[in-house]
């Protein structure tokens, strides 16, 4: 943006978009956040020792209305601020200089990706119901988007704890829990349940289990993506630092790896050793390094015979003091870009096995599960695979359009 200009209306009316929908959503949901907020900070008056009696309170269940709470509040301060500078633009000029075509749309794709993992993360805030309850299959069974169904069940019964002397804290804290990890049980009696994409056979609330399937996609690719990047990083500095027999060794032992389909090698080994979330991510991280250690060890062969790099070696620098600060700023940016397209296969990854059924196991939502799940209602039910699949191929184009635009900034730079 040049000095004193304003900016494109696209971009103004993108931050102003975003930053209305998170004040609505701050709004519409201030109980459970201040509630979520009053949980952290009583227990952390517990943790300090403030208050002998409220420690015992604690439920690990509250702890993602925390994380929860924490990420809609930091997205919310964000996405305002970036509106406000955009409202009142900065009179010195931003660095480097962009093409206008370039400003208007250089924070779009951060930014909505930003979005996209606010909302995976505030799932407990934002889903109306328990994404695995199951509610009267005569009443709510493959009922269409916006249905609504009256509830007959009586509401939920609280558990006292007699005998017990606690502070004012403490009950406050345990009333506070109790409130949040059972806020999405049964209404009352006459409340009316507003389904807004919908439910699926079981009578589950598809919006509720599609954020809470965003957040398990992006649960497993990030966790997946950084073990990859992390052993390709290893391998690929070590193999172009080291040269001779070693870099023969591990690239063979990478050729070895690449030799197989990735995605066959991964249902193999999920179907072998289980299919537990932790043993998904393993999986997926041990399969995807390859590509990564590739990229490091070309790039790390170019630059250990630059004169920078032989300068430091006769100034007596050991090896991990000239891959700490002159091989690894230098492959940050491949690496960036390693990452987020690892990211994208991870995603794709694990929505495919989960489509197989060797991935996230029932009753823990997942988007390739919940597309899996659709296919025998495929002609009645449309909305079953139609928003999962919308929301997968929107992640997964999006990260994959990031990378794009970020390898093409890299090459003009």
């Amino acid at each position: 943006m040049s000095p004193g200009s304003r900016p494109g209306k696209g971009e103004l009316y993108w931050w102003v978009a975003l930053a209305c929908l998170f004040a609505g959503v701050l709004v519409w949901r201030w109980q459970l956040l201040f509630m979520s907020l009053a949980s952290l900070a009583l227990t952390v008056y517990g943790f300090l020792g403030l208050s002998a009696d409220t420690s015992p309170s604690v439920r690990v269940e509250v702890a993602e209305y925390w994380l929860a709470a924490a990420a809609w509040l930091s997205g919310s301060l964000f996405f305002g601020q970036r509106c406000i500078k955009t409202l009142r633009p900065d009179s010195r000029p931003e660095k480097p200089v962009l093409s206008p075509a370039a400003a208007r749309t250089r924070w779009f794709l951060p930014s909505l990706i930003a979005f996209l993992l606010t909302v995976a993360v505030s799932a407990p805030l934002l889903a109306p119901f328990d994404p695995s309850a199951q509610a009267d299959l005569r009443k709510t069974r493959l009922l269409k988007p916006l249905s609504s169904s009256v509830s007959k069940r009586s509401g939920r019964t609280w558990t006292e704890h007699p005998g017990q002397s606690r502070s004012y804290a403490g009950k406050t804290l345990e009333e506070i829990n109790n409130d949040l990890i059972h806020r999405r049980g049964p209404p009352g009696p006459g409340k009316t349940q507003i389904f807004l994409l919908g439910t699926d056979d079981l009578g589950r609330d598809v919006f509720s289990r599609l954020l809470y399937g965003l957040r398990m996609s992006f649960a497993v690719g990030l966790s997946a993506m950084i073990g990859a990047i992390v052993v390709g990083c290893l391998i690929g500095v070590l193999a172009g630092m080291a040269g001779g027999w070693i870099d023969q060794l591990l690239m063979r032992v990478t050729d070895l790896f690449l030799a197989f389909p990735s995605l066959f090698l991964v249902i193999a080994l999920v179907a072998f050793f289980g299919n537990s979330a932790m043993l998904l991510i393993l999986v997926l991280a041990g399969t995807g390094w390859m590509g990564v250690a590739r990229i490091v060890r070309g790039e790390a062969l170019s630059l250990r015979d630059r004169e920078f790099v032989l300068a430091a070696r006769l100034l007596g620098r050991s090896p991990v003091q000239i891959v700490r600060d002159h091989i690894v700023p230098n492959v940050l940016p491949l690496i960036v870009v390693a990452a987020v397209l690892q990211l994208s296969n991870v995603i794709l990854a694990e929505a495919a096995l989960s489509f197989l059924g060797l991935g996230i196991q029932p009753p823990t939502p997942s988007l390739g599960g919940m597309i899996g799940d659709s296919l025998s209602h495929i002609d009645t039910a449309w909305w079953l695979a139609l928003f999962p699949g919308v929301a997968l191929s929107t992640v997964v184009v999006v990260i994959n359009m990031l990378a794009e635009r970020m390898q093409r900034e890299g090459s003009a730079a």
